[in-house]
């Protein structure tokens, strides 16, 4: 499967623990599945009957938005746009969501694709409001236990409790995220890791 470290070059097992990262996504969406079955919600509710703080660049953009066009990417805003509001910061998921307001749209209300991890997170926040349940503890709830993903995790703040230890050796397997550059597979240092929600 690789390795978990370019520095140790211990291999990856099917124990290897990695970053959620953007398989939040097909969580969260699934979390909002659950709720819709349970009568919760609807695909087609508005995001402000769930979140009333829920602003974007326009007012009727706000007013229409609904759970779907969350999931979708049909923002009108382009891929990755506000991602430096959350990436590397300390903001709470709330307070991420409630500054996507100043972001500028790059295309029409539904109009093109754009990908966007701060709706997500928008969507995630909808899953806490109904399940009475941060994200984290409903998609462990729902998905993890059920499926016997006895060490798996929704953050790598989580592991904060073993850093290093993919180099000491004397912890979880966890891997390492490394990437090619300059021709070189390099390991990304401590310090460049972004805080991942």
């Amino acid at each position: 499967y690789g390795v978990c470290s370019t520095v140790t070059q211990k291999p990856v097992t099917d124990s290897t623990l990695f970053a959620i990262a953007s398989n939040s996504k097909a969580f969260t969406a699934a979390a909002l599945a659950i709720l819709v079955d349970r009568g919760q919600l609807a695909w087609d509710d508005k995001v402000r009957k769930h979140l009333p703080y829920f602003t974007l660049y326009s007012p009727y953009v706000s007013e229409e938005f609904t759970i779907r066009d969350l999931l979708c990417h049909r923002s009108g805003l382009d891929t990755f746009s506000g991602d430096l509001i959350w990436y590397g910061t300390t903001h709470s998921r709330e307070e991420i969501v409630r500054r996507a307001r100043f972001l500028s749209p790059s295309f029409g209300f539904r109009e093109q694709y754009g990908y966007s991890n701060i709706l997500y997170l928008a969507a995630g926040l909808i899953v806490e409001r109904l399940s009475g349940m941060t994200w984290d503890q409903f998609i462990a709830e729902n998905f993890f236990r059920p499926l016997g993903m006895t060490t798996s995790n929704t953050s790598v703040s989580d592991y904060a409790t073993v850093k290093g230890a993919i180099h000491s050796g004397k912890s979880k397997d966890i891997a390492s995220p490394h990437n090619e550059v300059n021709g070189k597979n390099l390991e990304i240092t401590e310090r460049e890791k972004p805080l991942v929600l």
